[in-house]
């Protein structure tokens, strides 16, 4: 067992270190509102582990994280725990909806900034039925939350405003801009 272990790691290394060393395409294109927006690369700079402990609330702690450790650009690798409440909002609603627990997290995925985040959460309850949506503050903790967390140093993640969605949307800069 072992050695299949020990094989598994060698290939995220290997990919890993593949990334880092891909060519940098330029990939930048002008937005409508003229910020310039980087579809690309960028070789993860530090990876973060954080728990979350039994009451803590999700999508808070992702942004206390953020905002203290000055984070431009970083996304969510893994995410493992349970929930006793999920607020979620659901696809084309306007506020979120409050569920009473408890469930198991199946998905916790985004992107993660000083500057805004966007974040999608399924939960599966006791019976298995799963629902998802948009991650929404008061999603607690119930036992433990452990998230991986990719940080990004070549990049900025930034939120304004796209006129062809009405909504503030991701647009990423090179780091320093």
């Amino acid at each position: 067992m072992r050695q299949q272990t020990t094989g598994i790691a060698l290939v995220i290394l290997m990919t890993l270190t593949e990334c880092q060393s891909a060519p940098k395409s330029d990939g930048r294109r002008e937005a409508m509102d003229g910020t310039k927006s980087l579809n690309g690369r960028g070789p993860i700079e530090r990876v973060e582990v954080l728990r979350l402990l039994p009451g803590d609330d999700v999508r808070a702690s992702l942004d206390r994280w953020a905002k203290e450790g000055q984070i431009q650009a970083a996304s969510i690798l893994s995410a493992v725990g349970s929930l006793t409440a999920a607020s979620i909002r659901f696809a084309d609603e306007k506020e979120a909806s409050t569920l009473k627990g408890p469930f198991e997290i199946v998905a916790l995925s985004g992107v993660v900034s000083v500057d805004g985040s966007h974040t999608h959460i399924a939960v599966s309850d006791r019976a298995g039925k799963t629902l998802g949506g948009h991650l929404g503050q008061g999603s607690l903790v119930h036992t433990t939350l452990e998230l991986v967390l990719g940080v990004y140093g070549e990049m900025r993640f930034l939120r304004s405003e796209d006129p062809r969605s009405g909504y503030k949307e991701l647009f990423i800069v090179p780091r320093g801009k």
